[in-house]
C-alpha cells in the first residue's frame, strides 16, 4: 500500500495551508439530483464544502476522506456531519446504503479506480444516482500548452477520454445516465474579468475538449 501512503501524505501537505472553496457546490447537488432527507456520501471530501452545502438543504450528508487534516477541516465547517478516514477503494458502509454518491476530481487518484468504482455502485440504492466528475485526457488547454494534468497531477493520476471513463464505470456496475462539463466555471476568481472570461470559455469548449466530466451514473440493472 505504498501509494496509498504516498497519497495521505501528499494531501496532509496539502491541506496544511486550506486552498479555500473552489465551486459552487450547489451545483454539483443539482446535478446529482439530490432531495431533502436523503442520504448522501461525498467521497473524498476535503475541507467540507460539499457537505456543507448538502446539510443547508436538507440532506443527511456523510463524508470520506484519507487525510487527517482534511478531517479536521470538515469537522469545523460541517460539525455534527458522520466523516470517516478511508481509502475509497473499501468504503466502511453496507451495501445500497446511500441514496446520492459524489466524487469530485479524485477518483483518478486513487490507488485503484476500477475498485473505488465499484464501491459507488455497491453502495448506491437501486433507485439513488451518483455524481463522478474525472478529469478529460483531451482538454483543450493543456493541448494548448503541451502538457497534461490537473493542478494535482504531482500525484499518480488516471487520465482518459470519455469513452474509456464510461468503460471503467460500466465494468464497475454502474450504468452512465448522462454525461456533461464540470461546472468549473463557478471557481471563484478575484479579478471579475477573469471570471467573465472562465465562464465564456467555459460555455464555448465543446463537451468532447472540456476540463473534466461529470458523469451521472446509476446501478446498472441486476448489480
Amino acid at each position: 500500500m505504498a501509494r496509498l501512503s504516498e497519497a495521505v501524505e501528499y494531501y496532509e501537505a496539502r491541506y496544511q495551508a486550506a486552498p479555500g472553496a473552489m465551486r459552487d457546490y450547489h451545483e454539483y447537488l443539482k446535478l446529482v439530483g439530490a432531495q431533502p432527507e436523503e442520504k448522501l456520501l461525498d467521497i473524498a471530501c476535503g475541507e467540507g464544502f460539499l457537505l456543507e452545502a448538502a446539510r443547508r438543504v436538507g440532506l443527511h450528508p456523510f463524508g470520506v476522506e484519507i487525510s487527517p487534516t482534511a478531517l479536521q477541516l470538515a469537522r469545523r465547517r460541517a460539525p455534527g456531519v458522520p466523516l470517516v478516514q478511508s481509502a475509497g477503494e473499501a468504503l466502511p458502509f453496507t451495501d445500497r446504503f446511500f441514496d446520492r454518491i459524489t466524487c469530485l476530481g479524485s477518483l483518478e487518484h486513487f490507488v485503484d479506480p476500477a475498485a473505488g468504482a465499484r464501491e459507488i455502485a455497491r453502495l448506491l440504492r437501486d433507485d439513488g444516482a451518483a455524481l463522478i466528475v474525472v478529469p478529460n485526457r483531451h482538454f483543450v488547454g493543456w493541448l494548448a500548452v503541451a502538457r497534461r494534468g490537473t493542478e494535482q497531477r504531482e500525484l499518480s493520476e488516471l487520465l482518459l477520454d470519455r469513452e474509456g471513463w464510461t468503460s471503467l464505470l460500466e465494468a464497475a456496475g454502474l450504468r452512465v445516465a448522462a454525461v456533461s462539463k464540470d461546472p468549473w466555471h463557478t471557481k471563484p476568481l478575484p479579478s471579475r474579468a477573469r471570471r467573465l472570461l472562465l465562464r465564456w470559455a467555459w460555455h464555448l469548449i465543446p463537451l468532447r475538449w472540456t476540463y473534466q466530466f461529470a458523469f451521472l451514473c446509476r446501478r446498472a440493472s441486476g448489480g
